[in-house]
């Protein structure tokens, strides 16, 4: 079981290996040793509470879709958070930026049957690939607008300053990743926690994520497996 997922991290490229490590190394450096304890000590009655089933939702142009199946996301997410036989991408979906915020088919992604069992929901609004036509790369951070948008009518309860932690640790591997809007929230009707993220500072921004998540599943209705 844990040898598994390093199979899906080879193609990786060697820059992102070592901003995992950096990243990897900070959040060490921050982890309360409780958190051992936390896991030991549910271990064998309390298995929900340690899985993650992750659903990603990838949201692209048209342009973007083209070419890519975006598999490479799933794989960096998975080894951002700890990867093992804790964690896998049980759900995922590819769908079109939101118009507005009645967008039913964005909407139906995240609260119908394509994130069903899902207790953490990645919205990655993808930079890369860059426009062809020599388009700006903020081209992401627009749609990262159009998307928190969307979701305000989607997500039962927003987490800013949680947000702003996500954000923050992006930033911290890309710069560019600052401008991003991160938006972070229960969605599902209180089962699901969804993070919203670019593709700029991935690792960064689930490194994060990673260190939240005890606070984040507490907030959540308990799922009954």
């Amino acid at each position: 079981g844990m040898e598994f997922p390093l199979l899906l991290f080879s193609p990786l490229s060697v820059k992102s290996e070592t901003c995992f490590k950096d990243s990897m190394h900070r959040r060490m450096g921050k982890k309360p040793k409780y958190d051992h304890h936390h896991n030991h000590h549910h271990h064998h009655h309390d298995k929900s509470k340690k899985t993650l089933a992750v659903g990603v939702i990838v949201c692209a142009s048209d342009e973007q879709r083209q070419n890519n199946d975006f598999q490479s996301i799933d794989a960096t997410l998975l080894q951002s958070l700890g990867g093992g036989s804790h964690v896998s991408v049980v759900k995922r979906a590819i769908c079109k930026v939101p118009s507005d915020a009645n967008d039913d088919e964005f909407s139906n992604v995240i609260n119908g049957p394509s994130m069903e069992g899902t207790n953490v929901i990645f919205v990655v609004v993808p930079a890369y690939p860059l426009p062809e036509d020599g388009g700006s790369s903020t081209i992401a951070f627009k749609a990262g607008l159009d998307v928190s948008h969307a979701l305000g009518p989607i997500l039962t309860k927003k987490a800013n300053a949680m947000a702003l932690q996500v954000r923050k640790s992006a930033a911290s591997q890309d710069p560019m990743a600052a401008l991003f809007e991160n938006v972070v929230g229960i969605a599902r009707g209180g089962t699901a926690v969804l993070i919203t993220c670019s593709d700029r500072g991935l690792e960064g921004a689930a490194a994060a994520v990673t260190g939240l998540l005890g606070h984040l599943t507490s907030l959540l209705t308990s799922t009954t497996e």
